[in-house]
């Protein structure tokens, strides 16, 4: 089980590509890519949005990143969550209840799963989500690296078969206040479009993702459809 979760993070990582160094800036200072890119540009009081990173994922990656150099006007906090869901939707809670002015949830894969089950009633964003944990998380049983750095420096972890069966106790909801994005060329899930179809009232596949996770291209020409009505709604408060 420890060789199969090795070769499974591998092929995660893969999937990924490099994660070393971030991108330059665009030289106009925006590459938004939507039409109303002038309001992303406004100076306005930062409001909070919690992104959620995916299996053996780090808050310090491109991803966290990028959303920071497209989308300063926001307040970033990406959480460090794990592979134990108990822990992971209980910490995300936690910050909600915490930071009453959280207006939305943003999470990737893993991520996504753990955003369909938090307790948050404002916008939630989730991108090629992991639905069925118990199915999809089962080839990473083993010892699986992490792909980025951790606040504890551990560098690798134990994904165990009572880690897989604590899912159970959880059951992702869909909201009317929830999206999901998912591209056509999903190299960890496979073939979601069915599933994502029929689970999410608001789905839409997206070429701007071009693979399982969420790159620099999305974030700079699609994001912006979900944090542009932020800031419009912000403006009429």
């Amino acid at each position: 089980l420890a060789d199969e979760g090795d070769r499974s993070a591998a092929q995660y990582d893969h999937a990924r590509g490099g994660d070393d160094t971030l991108p330059s800036a665009p030289e106009d200072g925006t590459g938004f890519g939507y039409k109303s890119e002038a309001i992303l540009q406004r100076n306005v009081t930062a409001m909070k949005v919690v992104y959620i990173h995916g299996f053996a994922g780090s808050i310090h990656s491109n991803t966290v990143g990028e959303l920071n150099k497209y989308y300063p006007q926001f307040e970033w906090c990406p959480i460090e969550v794990n592979h134990n869901v108990e822990e992971s939707v209980g910490k995300i809670n936690r910050f909600i209840k915490e930071n009453p002015d959280v207006k939305c949830l943003i999470g990737s894969s893993l991520g996504g799963f753990y955003v369909l089950c938090a307790d948050f009633a404002g916008r939630k964003l989730v991108v090629n989500p992991v639905l069925n944990p118990m199915s999809s998380l089962k080839q990473f049983v083993g010892t699986n690296k992490y792909r980025g750095r951790r606040e504890n420096g551990d560098t690798e972890f134990k994904f165990t078969m009572q880690d897989l069966f604590r899912f159970k106790k959880f059951t992702p909801r869909d909201t009317p206040m929830t999206i999901c994005h998912y591209t056509p060329n999903d190299q960890v899930l496979g073939d979601m479009k069915r599933d994502y179809q029929k689970f999410f009232t608001h789905s839409e596949m997206t070429p701007d993702l071009q693979n399982h996770f969420m790159n620099e291209h999305y974030i700079k020409h699609k994001l912006c459809e979900v944090l542009l009505p932020l800031l419009e709604n912000e403006k009429t408060v």
